[in-house]
């Protein structure tokens, strides 16, 4: 990666930016008329993400050695100073919610938590290292964080729209996180139990093509049902077949920029996808 593009990266700036984009899809879609809820996602991303890297830092024993643990290593008060602005940022946004929107933020910040830290009750396991979890987790808290938040706040939660935008985000989310598994294939333990482990490379890439005409399918419905008009359910479709064409061609050998921003930027053309679709 060139040099700024590595900072972004690193830093977990440029994945908090996909994150917030997904948010702000949903701002849109239902109708918001302020954006604190992005930037809330936006700060609480930049915080969360960079403990993280912080932590597994702590965590893993013995002298770095992968590139980005290296590149860490060097800036970990550089880490650590994205930490505090990360929780800064979100906290001053929290307080703006509503208070059914805080109420659910708790228990998906203590999931977050969770799913980075070693806890003795759980055997000192983390909840991203429960054998076949880790998908399913990171998929369910997308979901809810990019279009459950924004539903709670702007009146839709409980609503058949709401409902079915968040298991179609479910699906997108799940279908994209797929290839960083695949990436990782020949790093995790044999009892992490990925898709790819248990059915490997091809099995996985079936399963998750099948997660995305499950979601088109879903639009499709969404058309018909009001909630999309024609040029989102057609500009949200393409989206979905770039995905798959990413999902298809992932490897282990594929370069490190073909998942980090490549794959990750699906989130980015999402909300490029419904701005365009607003112009129409």
């Amino acid at each position: 990666l060139p040099r700024a593009a590595r900072y972004l990266v690193y830093t977990n700036i440029f994945v908090a930016a996909c994150t917030a984009a997904l948010v702000h899809s949903s701002v849109v879609l239902l109708g918001l008329t302020d954006a604190h809820i992005t930037w809330f996602t936006f700060f609480s991303t930049l915080a969360s993400y960079n403990f993280m890297r912080l932590y597994q830092l702590l965590d893993s024993k013995g002298e770095p050695k992968a590139p980005l643990h290296r590149w860490v290593d060097q800036h970990r008060w550089l880490i650590a100073a994205l930490v505090f602005i990360g929780l800064t940022g979100a906290l001053f946004q929290f307080f703006r919610f509503k208070p059914l929107t805080q109420w659910f933020i708790i228990p998906l910040g203590a999931l977050s938590f969770l799913y980075a830290v070693r806890l003795p009750g759980m055997g000192g396991r983390r909840l991203r290292e429960v054998p076949g979890f880790k998908i399913f987790l990171i998929a369910a808290l997308w979901a809810m964080v990019t279009v459950t938040l924004p539903a709670i706040e702007s009146g839709a939660f409980g609503t058949m729209e709401g409902a079915v935008l968040t298991l179609e985000r479910f699906l997108f989310i799940f279908a994209i996180t797929l290839p960083f598994d695949i990436r990782d294939l020949p790093f995790d333990g044999p009892n992490m139990f990925t898709l790819p482990q248990r059915y490997g490379i091809n099995g996985a890439k079936g399963i998750g093509l099948f997660a995305l005409l499950a979601m088109d399918l879903i639009i499709v419905l969404e058309w018909g049902l009001g909630f999309y008009s024609l040029a989102e359910m057609l500009c949200l479709i393409a989206v979905a077949e770039l995905a798959a064409v990413a999902l298809f061609f992932s490897n282990p050998e594929r370069p490190e920029p073909y998942f980090s921003v490549g794959v990750e930027g699906l989130s980015l053309l999402w909300l490029a996808a419904v701005a365009l679709a607003q112009i129409f």
